[in-house]
């Protein structure tokens, strides 16, 4: 863990080539299409600029990063998907690095700790796992902020590598003193990995019953989520988990009302995109909503719902366990 937070110090310099890699693959597919740089700030909106050709120049030459929201205005210009684009910009090396984590994020999220401890040794092993790639460093970080947390039980050491980890590519999130600044979430997108690492720091303030600081992280990521301009893949992936622990907060904090209408969002959205394991636990948390506002008939009601919705999805350990809560706590017999 030290060896990987010593190395944030060193990433100004590879965040700084990172921005010149974009710049130039911006630069060069521009080219290859015989656009003049004010003629794709212009492209298919005469009226509206989507950035001065000044700032092309800037992105171009590596001075500043562009916005996601520039970067997809870009390649729908271009013709050129995301991760056609990734490729040009990263090399083959740093995709393959990707896809190898998200197998280990995966056993992660199953809490399947010791598994993807041994992924992840088997992964630090590989040449292109080049820790000076400031987002390959960020995804070690994340790794071992899970590991603090889940194997060692240190909350503190945890916070720690994830404040780390977010100064990587967005230090503007941290305030000196380690504190999330929660405007600047709801205001920006991230990537995937970013809103993994905000989303452990709230779950990691919770543990250490912050719950009123978690709750504004939690509202401000579902703020960011719900911009338009993110790409789907992101939006679908965390918007239906942080609806469901904001949903936890607000009942923790005894906010029924703002409970019940983050789950009636949360459901409608997992509907929409047929989410059913998060679903599940929305209506789980619907129930318990309405049953401490007092309407026990529809909590009830909820109850079932959400052990039915468990069993059909082959959940059995989680329906065993609502079934097992709701009767000894709510005195309800699903």
């Amino acid at each position: 863990m030290d060896a990987n937070i010593s190395n944030v110090q060193s990433l100004g310099n590879e965040q700084d080539m990172y921005n010149v890699k974009v710049g130039e693959t911006i630069k060069q597919l521009r080219q290859q299409r015989s656009l003049s740089q004010r003629e794709l700030t212009k492209c298919d909106t005469p009226s509206e600029t989507i950035c001065s050709t000044k700032t092309l120049r800037r992105i171009e030459q590596g001075k500043v990063a562009p916005s996601i929201f520039e970067i997809k205005f870009f390649l729908s210009v271009f013709g050129v998907s995301m991760s056609e684009f990734e490729s040009l910009v990263e090399g083959q090396d740093l995709l393959t690095f990707r896809n190898s984590f998200e197998e280990i994020c995966n056993l992660l999220f199953d809490e399947r700790y010791q598994e993807a401890s041994r992924h992840l040794e088997l992964l630090k092993e590989q040449k292109y796992c080049d820790p000076k790639n400031p987002q390959i460093l960020q995804a070690l970080l994340l790794c071992d902020g899970f590991f603090q947390r889940n194997l060692h039980k240190n909350l503190q050491a945890s916070l720690d590598v994830l404040y780390s980890a977010l100064r990587i590519t967005v230090p503007s999130v941290i305030s000196e003193d380690n504190r999330v600044k929660y405007g600047i979430i709801s205001d920006r997108m991230f990537s995937l990995n970013e809103y993994r690492i905000l989303n452990l720091i709230a779950i990691i303030l919770i543990d250490l019953n912050q719950n009123y600081l978690a709750t504004r992280i939690f509202k401000a990521m579902c703020k960011s989520l719900q911009n338009k301009k993110i790409s789907s893949e992101i939006r679908n992936h965390f918007l239906p988990t942080t609806y469901y622990n904001l949903s936890d907060c607000f009942i923790d904090e005894k906010r029924y009302k703002e409970a019940f209408n983050v789950c009636e969002e949360g459901l409608e959205f997992c509907e929409s995109i047929k989410n059913f394991k998060n679903f599940a636990k929305l209506l789980y948390n619907r129930a318990k909503s309405l049953y401490y506002m007092g309407d026990k008939e529809s909590a009830a009601e909820g109850f079932k719902h959400s052990y039915s919705t468990f069993i059909s999805l082959k959940r059995n350990e989680m329906a065993s366990r609502v079934k097992t809560i709701v009767a000894t706590k709510y005195q309800i017999n699903l």
